[in-house]
Formats: structure tokens, C-alpha cells, sequence
């Protein structure tokens, strides 16, 4: 039978995957937006900003609660440890996802004003 400590850290575990999957997304489209000027892609990460921000900081709250809670013991200590390390790198990838594709509208924004007529 698996404790309701273990329950919680193996979900907030999949929490952290799944914000991993999202900031990967989120470079990668704003990559796509500044090469090939896709600025729906462009428009999709920045709005995707706030959902990093709220991940962040619940998954961080959530492994607060369990350090408090719980008194993990040194294996359990150093995985929320790696967890609260992840998340603040992961939030870093996705403000530069974000950052790439507010560069991408301003070049598109850029381009079109100020493209000569032929």
C-alpha cells in the first residue's frame, strides 16, 4: 500500500513532467515563430506565459506542503530538492520562449511597416 505521502510526491512528480512538456512546447513554437514568422505559434506561447507562472507556483507550494508535512527523509528530501530546482529552470526556459516569440511579433510588426512597396 503506498502512503498518501508517496501518492502526493509521485503526483506532484507528473505535475513537473507535465510543465516540462509545456515550456518544451513553448520554445519550440516560438523557434517556429521567429523563423518561419508564425505569429499564431507566436501568439500561443505568450499566452502560454501565466500557465508557467501558475505551474510554478503551485507545484513550489506543493512541495512546501510535503517538506512541512511529511519530514521527508533524505531519498524523499532530495527529489522535492531536484523538483524546486527543476521548476525554477523550467520557468527560465519557458520566460525565454516567451521573450523569442515577443521578439517575433516585433520583427513581424517591424517588416510590415516598413517593407517598400514594389
Amino acid at each position: 500500500m503506498m502512503s498518501k505521502f508517496h501518492q502526493d510526491l509521485d503526483e506532484l512528480t507528473e505535475d513537473v513532467v507535465e510543465m516540462g512538456e509545456l515550456v518544451l512546447a513553448m520554445l519550440d513554437r516560438s523557434v517556429k515563430a521567429l523563423r518561419e514568422g508564425d505569429m499564431e505559434a507566436a501568439d500561443w506561447v505568450i499566452q502560454k506565459e501565466k500557465e508557467v507562472l501558475r505551474m510554478d507556483s503551485l507545484i513550489e507550494d506543493e512541495a512546501m506542503r510535503l517538506m512541512a508535512l511529511f519530514q521527508p527523509m533524505a531519498k524523499d528530501m532530495r527529489r522535492l530538492a531536484t523538483i524546486l530546482k527543476m521548476i525554477t529552470y523550467m520557468e527560465r526556459v519557458g520566460k525565454y520562449g516567451f521573450n523569442i516569440a515577443k521578439a517575433s511579433k516585433s520583427l513581424e510588426e517591424f517588416e510590415s511597416c516598413c517593407t517598400m512597396p514594389s
